[in-house]
């Protein structure tokens, strides 16, 4: 029986067309999955599109057009890239598909159950190029919002009732189980820097957000929409 292999890239926001940062990142992945059949292992490779969020909403309505509308135009010319560059993928996943709609509202529905998922409120910057919120170590910009650190663009502050992940009480299961598995972070030279990180303690996530209509709508509260980092992991 053959080892197994999962790769992936990231899952791709459609707000743009895409550009060399997303074919890098593809030939890459694709180059492995090669490697890796070469070497005898069974692979599977997944990409895909990222087509919920903010900036997806606010790009459509730019163009004039719905969210939907903009993603079935733009992630046809992601398949058509990858056709090009004969990238050889095995499942290309949309965000917007309706089987991973319904296993995101599965997961968040056992999550919750279980009692990790929990009702409060946030208040932080966000940032919506990168829809993700920042700490308040990062740099003043305009207006006393923050400067996002990865893309440099200027974020917005907001207050909105959410959902939170109880991240916090996974510090010493997450320890425990870097120890059992030395080989678990690759290369294992980062091993060192990943059980620093969480020593120093896990705050719990934001996964949620109300001013968003753009996404898969939370179980039972048609209010709020799940955070793209949730609807990521399945």
């Amino acid at each position: 029986m053959k080892n197994k292999f999962y790769i992936t890239t990231p899952i791709y926001y459609i707000n743009d067309v895409p550009h060399i940062g997303h074919a890098y990142t593809t030939i890459m992945a694709d180059v492995i999955k090669r490697f890796k059949q070469l070497t005898g292992y069974e692979v599977f490779f997944l990409t895909g599109t990222d087509e919920h969020g903010q900036k997806i909403e606010e790009s459509a309505s730019q163009l004039g057009m719905t969210p939907k509308e903009l993603a079935d135009k733009v992630v046809v010319r992601f398949k058509e890239l990858w056709q090009l560059l004969n990238i050889d993928y095995d499942k290309f996943i949309r965000t917007t598909d309706t089987y991973h709609e319904e296993g995101v509202k599965k997961i968040f529905k056992k999550v919750f159950k279980k009692g990790d998922i929990y009702p409060g409120n946030y208040e932080g910057h966000y940032c919506v190029s990168c829809e993700s919120f920042v700490t308040e170590m990062a740099a003043d910009g305009k207006g006393g919002n923050k400067i996002c650190p990865d893309c440099g663009k200027n974020t917005r502050k907001v207050t909105e009732k959410c959902y939170f992940f109880r991240l916090s009480a996974y510090r010493d299961k997450l320890l425990d189980f870097y120890k059992s598995n030395p080989d678990f972070v690759i290369p294992r030279v980062r091993m060192n820097e990943v059980v620093s990180f969480v020593k120093m303690g896990l705050k719990d996530l934001s996964i949620t957000r109300s001013t968003v209509k753009w996404g898969v709508s939370v179980p039972g509260d048609e209010s709020q929409t799940i955070y793209v980092w949730f609807d990521a992991l399945t």
